[in-house]
């Protein structure tokens, strides 16, 4: 080394001792300069100034940088995506983006970092020092760039400003953010689900879904939470601070977002309104989304199924179920699925919790929305009218389902079986066949369920509550379909017509039976034999055969059956025999009869017959005999009375050989002696005793 360099080195060692101290911060600079440069933090002196756009900077090397932006030409590109930029500078902090090499360590919670200032500002928040507060409000940040960017606020001041759309922002990283909106650019992508996002800290919070990370807790009750802004939110609920104030009312609100919410109450005097269901919108986007519900319209069409739906975030969240992928599993049951948003409303499915009541009936709801259209069926309001049938609903969700029958539309098909149908709800249910899946189980009988439907159906057995009742005979049911297909036969109605030949049915399932017998489909395969059927009830009776099952059970005999059918018609010959072994007294003979012989003598009167025949008539005729086969002819009771001719005025008469009535026949016997004379009568029997027994054994049959 000269001796002209020892000397500048030695000066430089004198000056050195000397430092300048911050008064503020306490932050200690060897140049005065620096000290003046760092002092313009606290006091917000932005002393140059672009002559472009107005903006102020601090120093002159960031006003430099900043005049780079306004260049039209960007002549440092980045090798990787492309992407340009005004200075080398820039380029370098943007290709660390790129990379996953973030050298710089926090030595208290090993968080790393790609630069060295970023380390420094973080480090800041362990220790709780916040050095740069603002004048205005008395806001403190960790660092200097956040105070300026807030110290805007109240300025109003909004420097960066889109090109596109015109929008200002008051920093350069909302405005960054803000025109990946009109390009689509997310440049940060999850490594596990490969959902993408315009911003890294929105892509940090995402894979916390993944990891279960939580570090934000609650020091008061122990809650974690995902975001920091979650727990300063809810660390009000403890301290009872409100500090956002409506400026109109004087309201406090512990969220800028509801008391933003409140305010347009005031200031926004304009309203937009529906014309069909008169339901008022603040903006007027929101009532153009509203209005689709009404007219139909799906401008956002999915490019795999062609599915379209009425909003852009419905359509996002669809797409996802096309992904083979699911990575958000349910730590319960471990059903996996698409979105976090899904396994969210899915878990409430294993919690008791329903927040929700109805204040008419009590009735309680796990989501808001479900209440909302509970709400409806006490008003009877159908807003939503099928523009094919007129047939009204309380909700867009069932009339879209609805519109399907009649355009044949089934855009969920089942992967397994093929099978297609008109809503998701209906493919889940039925997914549930081939995986045997049964999660809704009763907790009187045990008795398990694919869907929540047939549990509370099922439930209405043991409380014996009947709530649909119908208003033309009073008749209950436990299901409201079940009243709705009943109350046809009072009307006569029959709305489910085969486009074939015409015939009508109140049942769509009977409709759907009955086109297969001209498509010829048969889609139930027994899987021992192969025989096919066009009804599953068809196929269970068949599939008894090869199990020898005869669950049907004849009350008398005990002869067992596979089909309800055979077994009521096997119960009739037990009626029959009954029948035919239990013939009318008419037909006995009187020498079976003992007690017949004990009458003296026969006088019978022809009128007073004939009024008894008509008396047995009477009782026949009110007789109901359940076989077709047991037939009480009441009519030939008068013919044959009518041959019947008795005229004995003494004991020496002599009656004819047969007195018959009703088929039955009394019979006078002679007995002769050895010489072949004739003897008298032994037994004489009254007429008038067989027409009793006549109608006591019509009555008993």
């Amino acid at each position: 080394m000269s001796h002209t360099g020892h000397i500048h080195f030695n000066h430089k060692l004198h000056m050195a001792k000397k430092t300048f101290k911050c008064t503020i911060c306490e932050k200690v600079f060897r140049r005065l300069p620096l000290l003046r440069t760092h002092q313009r933090q606290h006091t917000g002196e932005k002393p140059f100034k672009c002559t472009v756009c107005g903006k102020a900077f601090p120093r002159s090397g960031s006003l430099n940088a900043h005049q780079k932006t306004h260049a039209a030409e960007k002549p440092f590109k980045c090798t990787v995506c492309g992407k340009a930029f005004a200075t080398s500078g820039i380029l370098f902090q943007h290709q660390k983006t790129h990379s996953s090499d973030k050298p710089f360590k926090c030595t208290l919670c090993e968080k790393t970092f790609r630069q060295a200032s970023h380390l420094q500002i973080h480090q800041i928040k362990h220790t709780g020092e916040k050095p740069f507060k603002c004048t205005v409000c008395g806001k403190a940040f960790t660092c200097s760039g956040s105070l300026n960017v807030h110290q805007r606020q109240h300025t109003g001041e909004k420097p960066f400003k889109c090109t596109v759309c015109g929008k200002a922002f008051t920093c350069s990283g909302s405005l960054n953010v803000h025109q990946r909106q009109h390009t689509g650019e997310k440049p940060f992508k999850c490594t596990v689900c490969w959902k993408a996002f315009t911003r890294s800290r929105c892509l940090t919070i995402h894979q916390r879904q993944h990891t279960g990370e939580k570090p934000f807790k609650c020091t008061v009750c122990g809650k974690a939470f995902t975001r920091s802004r979650c727990l300063t939110i809810h660390q009000r609920q403890h301290t009872g601070e409100k500090p956002f104030k409506c400026t109109v009312c004087g309201k406090l609100f512990t969220r800028l977002d509801n008391r933003n919410r409140h305010e347009k109450i005031h200031v926004e005097k304009e309203t937009f309104k529906c014309t069909i269901c008169e339901k008022v919108f603040r903006r007027l986007p929101l009532l153009r989304t509203h209005q689709r519900q009404h007219t139909g319209e799906k401008p956002f069409k999915c490019t795999v199924c062609g599915k379209a739906f009425p909003r852009s975030g419905s359509l996002n969240a669809h797409q996802k179920t096309h992904a083979a992928e699911k990575p958000f599993k349910c730590t319960v049951c471990g059903k996996a699925f698409a979105t976090s948003g899904i396994l969210f409303q899915h878990q409430k499915t294993h919690s008791s919790d329903k927040p929700f009541k109805c204040t008419l009936c009590e009735k309680t709801f796990r989501q808001s929305s479900h209440l909302q259209i509970h709400q409806i069926t006490h008003t009877g309001e159908k807003l939503f009218k099928c523009t094919v049938c007129g047939k009204a609903f309380t909700c867009s969700g069932s009339l879209n389902v609805h519109q399907r029958q009649h355009t044949g539309e089934k855009p969920f098909k089942c992967t397994v079986c093929g099978k297609a149908f008109t809503c998701s709800g209906s493919l889940n249910v039925h997914k549930r066949q081939h995986t045997g899946e049964k999660p809704f189980k009763c907790t009187v009988c045990g008795k398990a369920f694919t869907c929540s439907g047939s549990l509370n159906v099922h439930k209405r057995q043991h409380t014996g509550e009947k709530p649909f009742k119908c208003t033309v005979c009073w008749k209950a049911f436990t299901r409201s379909r079940c009243l709705t297909i009943h109350q046809r036969q009072h009307t006569g109605e029959k709305p489910f017509k085969c486009t074939v030949c015409g015939k009508a049915f109140t049942r769509s399932r009977c409709l759907t039976i009955h086109q297969r017998q001209h498509t010829g489909e048969k889609p139930f395969k027994c899987t021992l034999c192969e025989k096919t059927f066009r009804q599953l009830s068809h196929l269970q009776m068949h599939q008894m055969t090869h199990t020898g099952e005869k669950p049907f059970k004849c009350t008398e005999c005990g002869k067992l059956f596979t089909r309800l059918d055979n077994r009521n018609r096997h119960e009739k010959i037990h009626v029959e025999k009954e029948v035919e072994s239990s013939p009318s007294r008419m037909q006995q003979d009187p020498k079976d009869n003992p007690s017949l012989a004990t009458w003296p003598a026969v006088k019978v009167e022809w009128e007073e017959v004939k009024g008894e025949c008509e008396k047995v008539k009477m009782e026949c005729k009110e007789v109901k005999v359940e076989c077709e086969e047991v037939k009480v002819e009441c009519e030939n009771v008068k013919m044959e009375c009518e041959e019947v001719k008795v005229e004995c005025e003494d004991e020496d008469s002599t009656p004819g050989p047969d007195l018959q009535v009703n088929g039955g026949s009394v019979k006078q016997e002679e007995h002769s002696d050895s010489e072949g004379g004739r003897g008298d009568p032994q037994k004489v029997v009254d007429v008038e005793v067989w027409v009793e027994f006549l109608a006591e054994g019509s009555c008993s049959r």
